[in-house]
């Protein structure tokens, strides 16, 4: 796909800010959506929360990774699925939500291969 070589080269350098970073994916997550790329879209969403999530906005990431598991489910990406509830329970523990984070953990049980880290995690939770 053309967007698929585009992308690479409108992508932020390592002297860019973390908001350059939201603002990059935010676009790149329109443009999947429009191109009618459920799993770039996905993946963007997912990019957008680990920016939101390394500057501390831990409420927004949890609202950016959004829809992620669930494109990724429907386009049969169980590892990417998993890759995202796993980063959803760790904002949710981040913001003192032990519910929500082992919701994320238990919806993480469902996905064929799931982090370690995760079901570590999920069990100190308990």
């Amino acid at each position: 796909m053309e967007l698929d070589r585009l992308l690479p080269r409108l992508a932020p350098d390592e002297r860019d800010t973390t908001d350059d970073a939201i603002m990059f994916h935010t676009t790149a997550r329109t443009l999947f959506r429009v191109a009618a790329d459920p799993h770039g879209e996905a993946t963007e969403e997912s990019n957008i929360g680990d920016a939101l999530r390394q500057t501390g906005r831990v409420d927004e990431a949890m609202g950016a990774y959004g829809r992620s598991p669930e494109l990724f489910r429907e386009h049969e990406d169980r590892y990417g699925q998993g890759v995202t509830l796993d980063k959803l329970a760790d904002v949710h523990v981040a913001a003192h939500r032990p519910a929500e984070a082992r919701a994320a953990a238990e919806s993480l049980k469902q996905t064929p291969r799931q982090p370690a880290r995760v079901r570590t995690g999920a069990r100190a939770l308990t």
